[in-house]
Formats: structure tokens, sequence, C-alpha cells
């Protein structure tokens, strides 16, 4: 039900935004084998492996100006490398500095007790090249900033708050049903929308899905819902068409498109066109939603709209070895 190439892009979602954009984490430690300098790191969602500092030390600890690189690894098993130029205090990054890391990504600015912290450009390998120039905390965008395209034009201008837009809408509940929600609860709440119904339960895995028919913005869908453990952590929305009518569908992306973008505001990435273009919004470390349109070879071969609202954590909890397995492919 949930493309391999469609766990990349929530993989690779995931993690960029752990990077710029979520909570405190717990401090780790490594030590530089040569130095013998102690290495702080307090990036959620990563595990620090390895560390090399090529500048001073004082009390055992990485501090002063140098050439930081580090390896981690993600909570699905990726591994990445970093590199940054610039201070340390007390073995972890302070004040202004450079940073360049493998999957494309790039911050200049300034970092406080290892996060992010004040202002910075931090720049999306995975975006198009697209980079927001503004104010920091704890690793999140929050305060005045601007998000751009590569070309500078400015895609969002204002106050941010936790990672997003200050003007985002939350999305701690889909459908007025809130992440987390056991599938009865679910059930009870698509009971009550009308003309709407169940028709069909499986398990696919370790998850079970509901798969209802009901009315979705502007026309009939299928509504599914994904559990694990029993607890809800994505649902998606489709509509599909024979190859023939694929302008139904194209007009359909259309529709959902414009209707995200009033209510959320601007897409954070955008890729391809017509049949190929993707859509996503995300709350960094917490919520994404995507839309895109996918090939289908059945009922009948044909192509559809999907629109995924999913829970960042629970779905990495729910999907994380298929992420691991299938980050190669692409």
């Amino acid at each position: 039900m949930l493309s391999r190439r469609l766990m990349v892009v929530v993989a690779a979602a995931a993690l960029l935004l752990a990077l710029a954009g979520v909570a405190q984490a717990a401090e780790q430690w490594v030590t530089d084998p040569k130095s013998g300098a102690k290495i702080g790191w307090t990036v959620p969602g990563y595990t620090l492996k390895a560390a090399m500092w090529s500048g001073p030390m004082a009390d055992g600890k990485a501090e002063g100006k140098g050439v930081l690189a580090v390896t981690v690894v993600s909570d699905i098993g990726e591994t990445i490398t970093g590199q940054f130029d610039g201070e340390m205090l007390a073995g972890k990054l302070h004040g202004q500095g450079k940073a360049k890391m493998s999957n494309g990504d790039t911050y200049t600015g300034t970092f406080a007790d290892g996060m992010l912290d004040g202002r910075g450009v931090y720049k999306w390998g995975a975006r198009n090249g697209r980079y927001y120039e503004g104010e920091f905390r704890n690793n999140e965008q929050t305060g005045y900033g601007v998000y751009k395209e590569a070309n500078g034009k400015v895609i969002y201008e204002g106050e941010w708050k936790d990672g997003a837009p200050a003007t985002r809408p939350s999305l701690d509940k889909v459908l007025g049903i809130p992440w987390g929600a056991t599938e009865d609860e679910v059930k009870k709440a698509m009971q009550a929308r009308p003309n709407t119904s169940l028709r069909y339960s499986f398990k696919d895995g370790s998850r079970y899905v509901h798969q209802y028919l009901g009315p979705f913005g502007d026309r009939s869908h299928w509504i599914f819902f994904w559990f694990y453990e029993g607890r809800l952590y994505m649902m998606a929305a489709h509509f599909s068409a024979p190859e023939a009518q694929v302008d139904q569908v194209m007009e359909s992306m259309e529709i959902t498109r414009k209707g995200m973008t009033e209510r959320y505001g601007p897409a954070d990435l955008e890729t391809g066109k017509y049949i190929d273009a993707k859509y996503a919004w995300y709350w960094p470390g917490r919520y994404a939603i995507m839309l895109g349109i996918e090939r289908q070879s059945a009922p009948v071969p044909g192509f559809g709209t999907w629109l995924r609202y999913i829970d960042v954590s629970g779905f990495l909890k729910a999907e994380g070895k298929k992420l691991s397995a299938a980050k190669n492919d692409y």
C-alpha cells in the first residue's frame, strides 16, 4: 500500500528535519581516538558513532576553533557523515560555524550548546536547493525568517515556530481523529461521517489497515488508516481513474494542492511536473503531509492521487526496518 520510493522520501524528510527542527535530545559523547578530545552531540534521531577534532582542548574536551568530523547513524540505520568548521565550547558546537552533511544539507550560522541557535542559513540538499535564512532556537526555525527557492524567490516570509511557519495550523488530528487513536476509536469516528462505509480490513506485515469509501474534499475517495501496535500512525485519501481518464486525476491533484496550500501555506517541498509532481508539508520531527500522483496496475491500469498524513515518530516505529532495507534502491 505504500511504495518503497515514498518510504525513502518520508525517511529522508524525517532525517533532514531531525538535523534542523526537533526538540532537544539527550547528550551523547565520544572520544576522538587520535587527539583524545571528548565530543558531545545533541541532535535527536541520530547516534554519534565517531568524531575527529582538529583544534585545541580544555579539560579533555574540544574547545576553540577547529574542524569537527562526525559519523552518525540514524534511527533507521542510515549512516551520515558531516564536517563542521567553527568553534567549540566544552566539547560541543558553540559560536559561529559552517556545517556540511553527506546528504547535501549545509548550514552557516550560530550554534549554542551543540544546537542550531541564533541566526543562520540552512539549505536542504533534498529540497532542490531551497533554503531558510533567519532565526533558530534549539535546532528549530523559530522567530523571523525567510524560506526561499534556490534562485532566491521567496516562498514564505514571516514568523516561524517549532520549525514551521507560525501561520500553519497544527496537525495533531486528522479528520478530527487524534494520532494514536485505537482501531475502534477510528471506526466510531468514520461511522459518524455521512455516506462513508468500511470496505476492507486487512493485515499488512505487522501493521493493520482499514479501508473506507466516502467523501473527501471534492469527490468520493478511498480513505485508508494504518495502525501499528493498535495505534493510528498514518492516514491516506486516494482517488484513481483509468489511464484514459488521467485528466480527472490531474484535476483532483490540482484541487487538492490548492486546498492544502490555502490551509497550510506553500509546500515545503515541490518536485516534478504534471503526473510526476510531488508536494510535502512538514512539522519538523512531528508530522508530514505528502501529495502526489502514482501509477497503478489494479484494479485497472491507470493513475491515482495519494494524499498521506503521517505521524513521523509512529511511522518510523512501524516502517523503520523497511525504510532501512529500501534506502539503497534509489
